[in-house]
């Protein structure tokens, strides 16, 4: 039998957590695109889009900054951190 829902939701945003860490401030992530005849090194504190690597050449791939690709995740990260204060305020509450 299937877990509860809730575990799969905190499977799920767990795995979220660790995918948004990847592409804040990769900075040993650099990219070259030698048919762009251009190299990018990720800045600390810059968001990819995507910390993976696309195997589209020529096409562009997602292995940029795009400011609302990082909007939305320094949204979630500051969620992700309201909730841990709050998880954490419970824990010290109860004590």
């Amino acid at each position: 039998m299937a877990g509860a829902p809730g575990d799969w939701i905190e499977e799920r945003a767990a795995g979220a957590i660790r995918s948004l860490r990847r592409a804040v401030s990769a900075t040993g992530r650099a990219r070259r695109r030698a048919s762009f005849g251009w190299s990018v090194t990720p800045a600390p504190g810059s968001v990819l889009a995507s910390p993976r690597f696309g195997a589209w050449d020529p096409e562009p791939d997602y292995f940029h900054h795009w400011v609302r690709d990082a909007a939305v995740t320094i949204r979630a990260l500051s969620a992700i951190v309201a909730r841990s204060e709050a998880e954490d305020a419970a824990l010290w509450s109860a004590v």
